[in-house]
C-alpha cells in the first residue's frame, strides 16, 4: 500500500480551505491549467514504459541486475505524478476550475480535480508491465495480461487508501450539505467525527470488497498461524489468502476490533515459505496488534497535527496559509514514519520473543539464536522474492538490512526488558503528553474561551 494518494485527498481538502494560492495570471485560461495537469503525467508515463521496455529484453537476456534501477525510477515517476497533482491543485485553482465546470457537487468534483494523479499512477503500472511479463517468462510462468496486472497493482497501491478516504470527504460533504443553522457547529462536529469512526471501522470489510480475497484452506498451515492468534489472545474474523496472481510476497492485519479485524497473506508468500517463515510473518502481525500499533499510530498523527497548529497561532494572523500547509504535512510526514518504524522492530522482536517461548521453558530466559534467526530469515526471504535489496529504504518498515541487524541484537536479552519496548513506551508517553498539552494551549488562546480579566 502506498500513502501517496492520501496526499492527493489532503491537497483537495487544502484547497477547499482556502490553503491554496491565488494565481491571478491564470486567470481566464482554464484549458492551459488543464493542460499542466494532463501533459506531465504522460510524458513520465510514457519516459518509464521506455525504460522498462529496455530493460524487459535485458531481464529476457538474464540481466536481472536492472531491477533495482527499475524500481527506483518507477517510485521516482510516481512521486513526480503526485507531485504534479498537488502543485495544479494548490497553486494553480484546479479545483476552482473544476466547480466552475461542474459546480460543487459531493465528492465529484473533488474526483475530477485528482483524477490526473490517480490516472498517472494506473498508467505507470501499465508501463511496468513490460518488465512483469519478461520476468514471467523467465521464469516459465504464466502472463496476465497488462490492463488485468495494471489494475491489481492500482487496487493494491492505491484503492486500499484511497476508497475510505474518499468516502470520509463523501461523508464530510453530506453532513455540511445536510446541516442547519439550528445544529450548532458542536453538533455537526460530533456528527463528522462518528462518521470518520464509522469508515474506519468498517474498512475492512471494503478491502474485502477490493482485493480478491478468500479464506485459507484448512490445513496444517492454517492451524499453525490460527495458534499464533491463540497463544497470544488475539481474536481475528479471518485468515484470508490474497490472491495477488503472484505480484506480491506480503502480509498485513486490518481491523481495529476482534470482529471484524483480518489478517492477509498474498498467495505468493503461501505458497513459497516454508511454514516455520510464515509463522514468523504471522506473529509479526499479531504483534502489531497486541501493542495496539495502529491505534498508536492515529493518536500519533493527532497529537503532531495539534502540536503544529499549538506552534503556529503566534504566527496565524501574518497569513501564509500555504507555508502553514507544507509545515504540517512535513512534520506529520517525518514523526509518523519515525514512529511506524520504530513499531516495525517491535513486531519484528514480538515474533522473536514468541518463537523464543515455543523453544524454552525457564521463565527468565533470554531470546534465543534460533528464534531471531527464524524471523531473520523470514525477512531476507520476503526482501529476496519480492525482488528488493536488503539495503532499499522505506518510510514505514525501514530497510530489510537495518531490522535485521536490531533483531541479532536480541540474543540473550531478557524478552520482558527489550530496548525497543522502553523506546516505544517512550514514544507512547510522548504522544499522550504532546498532544494534550497542544489542545491545552489550542483551547485557552482561543478567542472567547478564557474571559477577560
Amino acid at each position: 500500500m502506498s500513502v501517496l494518494p492520501l496526499l492527493l485527498v489532503a491537497a483537495v481538502l487544502a484547497a477547499d480551505a482556502g490553503f491554496g494560492l491565488a494565481t491571478d495570471w491564470l486567470e481566464g485560461h482554464p484549458g492551459l491549467v488543464a493542460l499542466l495537469a494532463i501533459l506531465p503525467p504522460i510524458v513520465i508515463v510514457l519516459l518509464v514504459w521506455l525504460r522498462c521496455s529496455v530493460d524487459a529484453r535485458r531481464i529476457q537476456a538474464g540481466r536481472f541486475d536492472v531491477l533495482p534501477g527499475a524500481a527506483l525510477l518507477m517510485r521516482v515517476a510516481q512521486m513526480l505524478v503526485i507531485l504534479n497533482a498537488i502543485t495544479i491543485i494548490l497553486l494553480l485553482d484546479w479545483l476552482v476550475i473544476v466547480r466552475l465546470q461542474l459546480g460543487d457537487m459531493i465528492l465529484l468534483d473533488e474526483l475530477i480535480a485528482i483524477l490526473p494523479g490517480l490516472g498517472g499512477l494506473f498508467f505507470l503500472g501499465l508501463a511496468w508491465f513490460p518488465l512483469e511479463r519478461a520476468m514471467a517468462i523467465r521464469h516459465g510462468a504464466s502472463v496476465r495480461g497488462p490492463l488485468s496486472f495494471a489494475w491489481s497493482q492500482f487496487s493494491i497501491h492505491v484503492l486500499l487508501l484511497l476508497l475510505p478516504a474518499m468516502i470520509i470527504l463523501a461523508s464530510i460533504e453530506t453532513i455540511e450539505w445536510l446541516s442547519s443553522p439550528q445544529w450548532g457547529e458542536e453538533s455537526i462536529q460530533l456528527f463528522l467525527l462518528v462518521a470518520v469512526v464509522l469508515v474506519f471501522l468498517a474498512t475492512p470489510l471494503l478491502i474485502r470488497l477490493v482485493l480478491s480475497v478468500k479464506p485459507i484452506e484448512e490445513g496444517s498451515l492454517r492451524d499453525r498461524l490460527e495458534q499464533v492468534c491463540t497463544s497470544h489472545r488475539v481474536r481475528i474474523r479471518e485468515i484470508l489468502l490474497w490472491r495477488t496472481g503472484g505480484l506480491m510476497i506480503n502480509a498485513a492485519v486490518v481491523g481495529m476490533i476482534g470482529r471484524l479485524r483480518y489478517v492477509l497473506l498474498t498467495d505468493m508468500l503461501v505458497r513459497l515459505l516454508p511454514e516455520e517463515q510464515a509463522e514468523a510473518v504471522m506473529a509479526h502481525e499479531v504483534g502489531h496488534v497486541r501493542f495496539r500499533h495502529m491505534q498508536w499510530l492515529f493518536l500519533v498523527i493527532i497529537s503532531l497535527v495539534l502540536a503544529v497548529e499549538a506552534a503556529m497561532l503566534p504566527f496565524n494572523e501574518q497569513g501564509g496559509g500555504l507555508l502553514h500547509l507544507g509545515i504540517l504535512m512535513a512534520v506529520v510526514w517525518i514523526g509518523l514514519g519515525w514512529v511506524s518504524r520504530r513499531f516495525e522492530r517491535q513486531a519484528d522482536t514480538f515474533a522473536a520473543v514468541h518463537f523464543t517461548h515455543d523453544q524454552v521453558d525457564e521463565p527468565g530466559s533470554g531470546v534465543t539464536l534460533e528464534a531471531v534467526t527464524r524471523v531473520v530469515g523470514a525477512l531476507q526471504a520476503i526482501s529476496c522474492m519480492n525482488g528488493d535489496t536488503t539495503h532499499r529504504r522505506s518510510w514505514r518498515h525501514g530497510s530489510i538490512a537495518f531490522r535485521c541487524n536490531n533483531l541479532e541484537k536480541l540474543v540473550g536479552c531478557p524478552p520482558d526488558r527489550l530496548p525497543i519496548d522502553r523506546v516505544v513506551a517512550w514514544i507512547k508517553c510522548a504522544t499522550v503528553i504532546v498532544g494534550v498539552a497542544a489542545l491545552v494551549i489550542l483551547i485557552t488562546m482561543s478567542p472567547g474561551i478564557v474571559p477577560d480579566a
